[in-house]
């Protein structure tokens, strides 16, 4: 089992939809047992509408999902577009 945190729904001030990230888990360390669900393929996302994007320098809104899955990468993806 996988635990990720999901980044995605990323937009710009000017609205540029920006593409999603997939996340290890383990880089939010116990804070990841507090805000994930317990469940396989249960996911709890948050919205957040004062993020920075470090690649182009600006401020964004963007939508944060934490979850543990068996889902490979490429189907994450699909979903999460």
């Amino acid at each position: 089992m996988r635990k990720l945190v999901i980044e995605h729904n990323i937009l710009t001030s000017s609205e540029e939809k920006l593409p999603t990230i997939i996340l290890d888990g383990s880089l939010w360390g116990a804070d990841f047992e507090n805000l994930a669900s317990e469940g396989i393929d249960d996911p709890i996302t948050y919205e957040h509408n004062d993020g920075f994007n470090k690649f182009t320098h600006q401020k964004v809104t963007y939508s944060q999902t934490f979850i543990r899955t068996e889902k490979t990468d490429d189907q994450l993806l699909e979903e999460y577009k």
